[in-house]
Order: structure tokens, then C-alpha cells, then sequence
């Protein structure tokens, strides 16, 4: 192998003649190198190395007998390996499996009929689903949301050949963020509620990019009274001072949205958490908005009522 700072040029000789001169930069021409070098016995795959050679010696001619070249072996050589992951990943509901499908596209040099190609993967989370040595696996990334490193390694193998060994790596991206509903509930007390918005303001102080929306509808109570626009902007309002003041949000962390009522809409409040620059879906006809709306608590029917409630 040449010292640091040159380079090596082949030169085609007549049959079983080769050589291989090294060419030196003025700097590494005077220090004290020696090169050693080195070629393989094509049958064998074994290595040996012709030691001794110091500059000035620049052109090294060395000698192979034809005759012990005889039925060697074209051994194959992989040209280009890609592993391919896909661009995006799409969020499944939680009683659908995520899967998806990483491949890999090899060309391989010097190819013969009894040449094979194996392959070896590796995944930093998830489950391969089924045959795992062939050139494409299924991943099931069910419940994994963060990013995936895969790595596919390809082995080919040829008789009387040393086995050729290439890597390569892609990564699968985590899962498209996107607003969630942390909580939701009816016309419970005061005091009940501090209980939710406390749990909703630690949520967002540990998520620094996050905004979290207080999403008030107004209509029927859980008990048949009716909660109008003014009475719902009052217990919102009365909430945004809670979780900025006492709780310490700032301001811009959080937003209120109003929504008005139908003649069979009911009263409630949905706690939403959306990541930067999203917004969650307001209108009633939206099924994500009246899920948690019909599921959300109302207070115990035997626990005692005031005359008015705010």
C-alpha cells in the first residue's frame, strides 16, 4: 500500500505481466517510506505482499505464470446497492396494523448462473413481518411513531469466489403529527374542572412547541339547562385565566374557540394539544369534534346541585 499523498496507476502488460507505478508528490519522495505490495491468488482468495520497495523505486513490475491462471474464477462484484424506504408514512386508527414495504435494487458485475445473493436486515424499532433474507422485507411499525433506521446488507457468493459484502442504510420517517383531543367534558363543577385543566397545562409545558385550544360549545347541559353563548364565553374566559395565571401558561400557548349551538347540540368543552402551525377542526359536523363531545363526562346525577351554576 503507498504512503499517504500518492497515487497508483495499473499498467497492462503482455499476458501474465503486470505492473503498478507509483507516483510520489515532491514531499513524500524524500521521506523514508517503504511499500509493500500486494495482490491476491484468484483462486484461493489468499493474499500476499512483496515487501522491500522504497522511493526513489517508482514503477514495480511483478510476474504471475499464466499457467496459475489457469480455470480461474470470474468473480462478481457488486457495482451499486440502494436500500429504498418509503417518503412518508401514513397514520392508521388504533385498531389497524401499520405496515410498510422497504426494498432494495442491486447491480452486480461478473454475474454466472451459480451466483446467489442473500440479504441481512436490521431495524431499529418495529417487527419484520415474514421473510426476512430476500431483497424486500414487511415492517410493522404498529404503535412506533419516531423515525426507523433500517439497514439491509447484501451478500454474494460465487464458488471459488471471496463472498462480496455491501450495506446500506435508510431511515423511515416518524409519523405526520397532528392535533389530538387530550380531554373532554360537560358541565362540571368548577373545581372538578381545575382537576382536567391542571393535567392539560403540565401536558404543555412539557411539549415547549405545542398550543393547546380550550374549545367550548354552547347548548344543553347535562341536566337540561341551557348554556348560551354568554354563560359558555364566561366559563371559557374563566378557564384561559386559570391555566395562564395560576397555571403559567403564556398567552400565545394557548387559544380559546367558541363555538355556537343548534337546537339539539349539547354543552361541552374539548381540550385540544396541536403541534406548531396546526389548528384542530371546529365544526360540529365534524365527526373528530362530536366523538369526544357524545363520550365526554357529565357530572354524577346524585351529587347535589346548586340552584344556579355558572
Amino acid at each position: 500500500d503507498p504512503p499517504p499523498g500518492t497515487t497508483i496507476v495499473e499498467e497492462p502488460g503482455e499476458v501474465g505481466v503486470y505492473r503498478a507505478r507509483w507516483v510520489f508528490s515532491e514531499p513524500i519522495r524524500q521521506q523514508p517510506y517503504e511499500i509493500a505490495l500486494r495482490f491476491r491468488d484468484c483462486r484461493t482468495g489468499k493474499l500476499y505482499q512483496k515487501p522491500g520497495l522504497t522511493p526513489p523505486e517508482l514503477t514495480v513490475t511483478y510476474t504471475v505464470k499464466p499457467e496459475l491462471c489457469t480455470n480461474c474464477p470470474v468473480c462478481p462484484a457488486i457495482q451499486e446497492f440502494n436500500i429504498v424506504c418509503p417518503a412518508a408514512r401514513e397514520k392508521k386508527s388504533a385498531s389497524e396494523k401499520s405496515e410498510v414495504t422497504v426494498s432494495t435494487s442491486i447491480v452486480i458485475e461478473n454475474t454466472a448462473k451459480d451466483v446467489t445473493t442473500t440479504y441481512q436486515w436490521t431495524v431499529s424499532a418495529g417487527t419484520i413481518v415474514g421473510k426476512q433474507d430476500g431483497p424486500e422485507i414487511n415492517l410493522d411499525l404498529t404503535g412506533v411513531s419516531d423515525a426507523v433506521k433500517v439497514n439491509a446488507r447484501a451478500i454474494v457468493k460465487a464458488p471459488g469466489c471471496p463472498e462480496v459484502i455491501r450495506d446500506d442504510d435508510c431511515i423511515l420517517p416518524p409519523l405526520p403529527q397532528e392535533c389530538s383531543v387530550f380531554d373532554s367534558y360537560r358541565d362540571i363543577e368548577f373545581n372538578d374542572e381545575k382537576a382536567r385543566l391542571d393535567n392539560f397545562a403540565i401536558f404543555l409545558h412539557g411539549e415547549p412547541s405545542w398550543t393547546g385550544y380550550y374549545v367550548a360549545y354552547s347548548g344543553i347541559g347535562c341536566f337540561g339547562d341551557l348554556f348560551t353563548d354568554k354563560r359558555r364565553d364566561f366559563r371559557g374566559n374563566r378557564s384561559r385565566q386559570y391555566l395562564t395565571i395560576t397555571r403559567g401558561l403564556g398567552d400565545f400557548r394557548l387559544s380559546n374557540l367558541m363555538v355556537g349551538r343548534t337546537e339539539r347540540d349539547s354543552y361541552g368543552v374539548v381540550l385540544w394539544a396541536c403541534p406548531a402551525n396546526l389548528r384542530p377542526p371546529t365544526e360540529r359536523t365534524e365527526e373528530r369534534v362530536q366523538r369526544p363531545l357524545r363520550n365526554a363526562d357529565c357530572p354524577a346525577k346524585n351529587k347535589t346541585r346548586k340552584k344556579k351554576r355558572n
